[in-house]
């Protein structure tokens, strides 16, 4: 496992904040901090674990991608684990980096298709 990095956790929470649209104020604000809180977290300091916590579930992201910008899935099942990664991980990045390139309108309606898609 590689060492974590501040410079490149302060890159991916400015990312989610840009990509949620937001100043940082209103990042603070949604994450139950002080502005001068997230402009540490930007420069010199690695958040708690609530704050990472409150900030992976705004950017509908782990945990694990804001601190090692890696993401995998462990299902439990009666027979053992099962490790998604590879090329799904690949495809999942991919459809990720499209959609957070779309204007934050567009992103919604992908969310909402998405959760249509989802229900049983």
């Amino acid at each position: 496992m590689e060492m974590i990095r501040q410079d490149e956790v302060a890159r991916r929470i400015e990312m989610i904040r840009r990509q949620q649209g937001l100043t940082q104020l209103q990042l603070a604000r949604a994450l139950h901090v002080s502005q001068a809180a997230i402009s540490k977290y930007l420069k010199e300091r690695i958040p708690p674990a609530e704050v990472l916590y409150r900030l992976a579930r705004l950017g509908q992201t782990t945990v694990e991608w804001i601190l090692t910008g890696e993401k995998t899935y462990w299902f439990g099942r009666q027979e053992g684990q099962v490790q998604e990664t590879g090329a799904t991980y690949d495809a999942d990045l991919a459809l990720a980096k499209k959609i957070s390139a779309l204007p934050a309108e567009a992103r919604q309606a992908v969310i909402v298709l998405i959760d249509l898609l989802k229900k049983d």
